[in-house]
């Protein structure tokens, strides 16, 4: 036991000077920095690899800043260029799972630090964030006695005067380790809770997510359903199981881009107890060229 602490304490003490050596300087972060308020404009984002070094949201400004252990599994769609930040080589063993269409555009070293520049696929705008409209959306029960309506409150669509948690309305869950702006939508048993918004106006994609709050997946319980129709038409159906992360759906729309549509999502479980659910969607069309001389332009 005492060799296999020895050797642990020698090898801990290997990667602390090895990380030392290659740990960047405060010089070498004032110059990234300065480097990336002057490039990136409010439609790109910058990643930070690996992703805890933290260190890069003192340089970094007001610019779009993401820390993920899985970058080419992130929604970039509505960014025009990315600019990676590579701490430790972290850049070399990540890039070869980016997608295809991320286009490298150049690179610059700044002591320790690389910054990448990729030129991301023409970028969607948002038009309609369905978290910012709630007050706008209509939400009732459908249970064994018929449509049963939710008072709107504010932002809240109250559905129960006893059950507290019987409510569609903004809130913030812990869901994959991380706080998710999302739409409060606990099942209840035996009924169906139904969000509904007309009169949308339809881009080319419809993406969002659902998921249980980490509270939920501890206490334990049964799927959620979560279903989404425009018109009537089933365009997207989620299974929520009792698991930490978020439960993406992303669905094609361009056939509707431009048009007119009432989006309706369904939710339901075989037993509400402990399901603490939420979900979130933002409706996407394309956004306008890029200026001349940009990395994402095209020749």
């Amino acid at each position: 036991m005492a060799l296999v602490f020895a050797g642990a304490s020698v090898y801990a003490l290997a990667q602390y000077w090895r990380q030392a050596q290659t740990r960047p300087a405060p010089a070498d972060w004032d110059a990234a920095g300065e480097y990336l308020r002057s490039k990136a404009a409010r439609d790109d984002v910058v990643a930070v690899l690996p992703f805890f070094a933290e260190r890069a949201r003192q340089i970094s400004g007001d610019l779009n800043l993401i820390f993920s252990r899985s970058l080419e599994k992130e929604d970039l769609s509505i960014y025009r260029n990315l600019y990676a930040v590579s701490l430790f080589g972290e850049h070399d063993r990540a890039k070869d799972r980016f997608p295809p269409e991320w286009r490298a555009a150049g690179s610059h070293r700044f002591g320790k630090i690389e910054v990448i520049t990729y030129a991301l696929p023409p970028p969607l705008r948002v038009t309609m964030d369905l978290v910012d409209q709630a007050d706008k959306a209509d939400v009732w029960m459908e249970t064994p006695r018929g449509k049963v309506d939710c008072r709107r409150w504010g932002v809240r669509h109250g559905c129960s005067g006893s059950e507290s948690w019987n409510y569609v309305g903004p809130t913030s869950l812990n869901i994959d380790e991380k706080p998710r702006r999302c739409l409060w939508a606990h099942p209840v048993t035996g009924e169906t809770k139904v969000v509904q918004w007309k009169n949308v106006e339809m881009g080319s994609r419809l993406l969002g997510y659902a998921g249980l709050s980490r509270t939920a997946v501890t206490m334990g319980g049964m799927p959620v359903q979560l279903t989404v129709e425009s018109d009537g038409e089933k365009i997207a159906s989620v299974t929520v199981l009792n698991e930490s992360r978020i439960f993406p759906f992303d669905v094609d729309t361009g056939k509707l881009l431009g048009k007119r549509a009432t989006l309706t999502f369904r939710v339901t479980t075989p037993h509400d107890g402990g399901r603490h659910f939420c979900f979130a969607g933002e409706i996407r069309a394309p956004a306008e060229a890029p200026a001349t001389g940009a990395p994402g332009a095209q020749p």
